[in-house]
């Protein structure tokens, strides 16, 4: 497994851009602060992420960090995250999406909360 290449990539299987629905899949993604530094293990905000195909919101899958308890995901100590998408997950093929919600310390907001909330199309096709 090469970990040296994974924002937004699929770190197992066959490399391939298709992916069947049966098959499991490891996707590897590292989150970074307002400042561009990259969040570790030990500093990594709560966070939520829902893998899904294309327009089928309905059958996605959520991984999830709060208060260093994960779910289907498993924080590495360089701030790789791995997320585990189960096959049989999708009942349809189609293009990949994933959303990544946080919410971040921020003075500027009457909360002191930042909800940032992003919508990312992958490169890959459930098939």
């Amino acid at each position: 497994m090469d970990l040296t290449a994974i924002n937004g990539d699929v770190i197992s299987g066959n490399g391939s851009v298709y992916i069947p629905k049966e098959a499991d899949v490891v996707f590897g993604e590292k989150f970074y602060d307002p400042d561009g530094e990259l969040y570790t293990e030990e500093d990594m905000p709560d966070f939520e992420v829902d893998f899904y195909v294309y327009n089928r919101e309905s059958e996605k899958v959520t991984c999830s960090c709060e208060d260093g308890i994960t779910d289907k995901c498993k924080i590495l100590t360089d701030g790789t995250i791995q997320f585990f998408i189960p096959g049989g997950s999708f009942a349809v093929g189609g293009t990949l999406y994933y959303k990544v919600s946080m919410n971040l310390p921020n003075v500027n907001f009457s909360d002191g909360i930042q909800n940032d909330i992003v919508t990312i199309k992958t490169k890959y096709r459930i098939v």
